[in-house]
């Protein structure tokens, strides 16, 4: 299983979350995974993620975005209805 190292950025709080994933997880699965850290809200909705200012699809995975030896890559947090504004 390879590894990356994700940082999570939520913009609201002004915090950051560090975690080391399986370079297969898919953005549907981050949600809950943050959730249960306390680090997105449980009660908004339709959390979203930004790679490079590029809104992620649910569906793809964080392999999806960055190169084969990337060991580090950054997410900014948002929720859905910002990322409509």
């Amino acid at each position: 299983m390879e590894v990356i190292r994700v940082r999570f950025f939520n913009p609201e709080e002004k915090t950051e979350l560090v975690l080391d994933l399986p370079r297969d997880t898919s953005f549907a699965a981050l949600t809950p995974m943050l959730q249960e850290r306390g680090f997105a809200d449980r009660r908004k909705a339709g959390w979203r993620y930004l790679y490079q200012e590029h809104l992620c699809g649910q569906k793809h995975r964080l392999s999806d975005y960055v190169p084969e030896d990337a060991e580090e890559m950054a997410l900014d947090l948002f929720g859905f209805s910002q990322v409509l504004v």
